[in-house]
């Protein structure tokens, strides 16, 4: 190995020795997110949090892991000013992997007794038993959960906080209840209930991090070899818990600059933070392509498009989106800190039928709920028009939902086309008051004057439906 591999090697003698906490998976919110929270409370709070994954080896960046036993190089990125943005490190909070598979080495771990929490992300596992479940070979996360808690159950060592990170909602609640339905199905003591639900929590939470799996390597052969592993994420990170009170198991993570915020609205704001990313980069890549910028990372140094970004999420958005004006604005400002501490990659075609899908499912909520408000949405609207009229002249061979329509029509006629395909949509958009003649008077202004200046314009704009 060469002299910089045995640095990092070397690394090794200064990670954890306790262990604290277990992960069942390797998904996205544990590899660049709470691995690298967990490293930090351990640099700067001296907190010795080590951790063993528990992985299922179905592939070859599994299998790296694996050889590494947990070690991986973490490569983030960002542009902002937030300090959360470009670092390069070892991560080194695991202090193992075992392979699921060899379930009895795993069982031996319900004994440790500094052991405290328990990390859930396996997308790739099952997560309600299957009938290949049983005891002793459990399939399914919620049946390695059950098991294991069993186990240290009978080793008389105390309870642990679950804290489920899956992507979906009401994680926690979910591995709860078919963790209880499968002790039920085993027939397990009655004293394990009782232990179960006295002296164990199960959290929902979900992690907010693009990441990506990469190599650091000057050639295709040292690729291959494990020391290469690397984890290439965004420099903004957010982890939102369910509950009432903030675990004290985290509380390093939190001092040492994780921001974790436990919510008891959790489910509510979760859903706003989603919903608000997909429109935030939506929006991004429209502007990209509309204005012709190098990448979408050029957006956000863009004085037009960080104007125009800013006052819709603020005046629109936030308003739109929920009822506390509090709890909108800060979502809004994580998507925007957000976007300057992300990773893009290349400018791709916008594609037509995902991109009205999120347009759909996101924007079009957000005009109605202005329109009921009466609010205003000029901007909300504009950005429409942008998106309408860059699909339109976008790969027109291609089109199947807009092929019938030309950037060059009447405003009102493209208008009315737009808005009146039932077919499209599901229903008669020109029934939203004042969509109609807004959309149209978008249109007007990026014919004759162009999206930059159209956009330039919208922002110094009032208006109200």
């Amino acid at each position: 190995m060469n002299a910089k591999g045995d640095a990092r090697r070397a690394l090794r003698d200064n990670a954890p020795q306790t262990l604290k906490f277990l992960q069942f998976g390797d998904g996205a919110a544990l590899r660049p997110l709470i691995d690298d929270w967990i490293d930090r409370a351990n640099a700067y709070e001296m907190a010795d949090m080590g951790g063993i994954a528990i992985v299922d080896v179905k592939n070859e960046d599994q299998e790296k892991l694996l050889l590494n036993q947990g070690w991986y190089i973490l490569s983030t990125t960002g542009l902002g000013g937030s300090g959360k943005g470009k670092q390069e490190k070892i991560v080194q909070c695991l202090m193992d992997v075992y392979p699921a598979d060899d379930w009895q080495k795993v069982l031996q771990l319900a004994q440790e007794s500094q052991l405290e929490f328990i990390l859930t992300d396996a997308s790739d596992t099952p997560a309600v038993p299957s009938k290949n479940d049983n005891y002793d070979n459990p399939k399914s996360l919620a049946g390695k959960v059950a098991a294991f808690l069993h186990a240290r159950f009978e080793s008389g060592e105390s309870g642990v906080s679950i804290l489920c990170c899956e992507p979906f909602l009401a994680n926690g609640f979910l591995l709860h209840k078919t963790v209880v339905a499968l002790a039920f199905a085993w027939e397990l003591d009655g004293d394990f209930f009782k232990w179960l639900e006295e002296e164990n929590v199960f959290l929902s939470t979900r992690g907010f991090r693009e990441s990506a799996l990469t190599y650091y390597a000057a050639n295709e052969e040292e690729a291959k070899k494990p020391q290469h592993h690397a984890v290439l994420a965004e420099g903004y990170g957010l982890w939102l818990v369910e509950g009432f009170e903030f675990p004290e198991s985290l509380t390093p993570l939190k001092r040492s600059g994780a921001d974790i915020r436990v919510l008891q609205n959790y489910g509510e704001i979760a859903s706003l933070h989603e919903s608000i990313w997909q429109i935030s980069t939506l929006l991004v890549a429209i502007l990209c392509d509309a204005l012709a910028l190098e990448s979408p990372n050029a957006v956000m140094g863009d004085e037009d498009s960080r104007a125009f970004l800013a006052q819709m999420m603020v005046q629109e958005v936030a308003p739109a989106a929920i009822s506390s004006t509090k709890d909108a604005l800060e979502v809004v400002a994580s998507s925007f800190e957000r976007l300057e501490n992300a990773y893009f990659g290349g400018v791709d075609r916008l594609k037509i039928g995902p991109v009205l899908a999120v347009w759909k499912n996101r924007l079009l909520p957000l005009i109605k709920a202005c329109a009921a408000k009466e609010l205003s949405c000029v901007k909300l609207i504009a950005a429409s028009a942008v998106l309408f009229m860059e699909l339109i002249a976008a790969n027109p061979e291609e089109q199947k939902e807009l092929h019938a329509l030309s950037c060059d029509m009447e405003p009102s006629i493209l208008a009315y086309a737009l808005l009146s395909d039932h077919e499209l949509w599901g229903e008669d958009l020109r029934a939203i008051p004042g969509f109609e003649e807004k959309l149209e008077r978008a249109i007007t202004d990026l014919q004759i004057v162009g999206i930059r200046a159209g956009i330039r314009s919208v922002v110094a704009q009032e208006d109200h439906l």
